[in-house]
């Protein structure tokens, strides 16, 4: 995927020392997509009619034509930037991206890292930064598309009724990758019949038990393929596949690669 990113202005902003608690500032119409990370607040920030109070730790993101309003008192590090149209495509994907996204975020990545390697590059600039920019808001969005996906998973996993028995059986079966696995073991595991353990793997996790207990020893698979002082032939014994070729044929399903393939793409040899 290429993308053309462009950083249009990159600030710091203190309002604890410009203005007084409560102030409500301007209102105003986003033009380009912005950014906001937050060192302090006990302030809020309005966006289209809805009041989001704001911590220290959060990030803001602003889309085009929301008409926002800050409340003070915060501080914070603002990354105003646009996709420029030369590859359309690309940026349809991005945005797209970003418009599953919401407003607020607080995850543990050193975010704040990252708005600090931006404003600082921006003080003493050179020919190399624009590209710089583009790196680090590119790591910024990805890191927020990816905490944001799997916040989600954990939630709604964490908030099922049965999460205690998937839990349950997830463990048991990362402890018994190299063996076989049976669906009426799982099933025997957590006290259930195999009909129900098949419902609730499909309305929690929207995949069957077979189908969890595939992903779990493929993404096994490929962390032991860059180890190099294993065999491929090996690692399939590992992964609990019963022969060779049916492992192949199943890590190229989901990987679209063969597993030789694989640790030739990833691994200097």
């Amino acid at each position: 995927m290429r993308t053309n990113i462009v950083i249009t202005k990159i600030s710091f902003f203190d309002g604890k020392k410009l203005y007084a608690n409560g102030t409500e500032l301007e209102k105003r119409v986003v033009k380009d997509y912005e950014l906001e990370y937050h060192i302090e607040s006990s302030g809020s920030v309005v966006t289209n009619g809805i009041n989001i109070p704001i911590s220290a730790g959060d990030i803001i993101l602003r889309k085009p034509n929301q008409i926002v309003q800050g409340i003070m008192p915060y501080t914070c590090y603002v990354i105003f930037f646009n996709l420029l149209s030369g590859n359309t495509d690309d940026n349809t994907i991005i945005e797209e991206l970003i418009s599953k996204l919401p407003i607020k975020y607080n995850y543990s990545r050193p975010y704040k890292q990252y708005f600090e390697e931006i404003f600082n590059s921006s003080v003493s600039p050179n020919e190399y930064s624009p590209l710089l920019f583009q790196s680090n808001i590119l790591k910024i969005l990805y890191s927020l598309i990816d905490d944001y996906q799997n916040s989600n998973t954990t939630s709604k996993l964490m908030g099922s009724p049965h999460y205690q028995s998937i839990n349950k059986i997830h463990k048991y079966i990362n402890a018994n990758l190299s063996e076989p696995i049976h669906i009426s073991e799982l099933s025997k595991l957590v006290g259930i019949s195999t009909g129900y353990l098949h419902r609730i793997f499909k309305s929690t996790l929207n995949i069957t038990p077979s189908q969890y207990i595939t992903e779990l020893r493929i993404e096994n698979a490929k962390k032991l393929l860059l180890n190099l002082k294993k065999s491929i032939s090996d690692i399939s014994v590992l992964c609990g596949f019963q022969s060779f070729a049916y492992f192949s044929h199943v890590f190229k399903n989901h990987v679209g690669v063969t597993p030789r393939e694989f640790r030739h793409k990833h691994c200097y040899y």
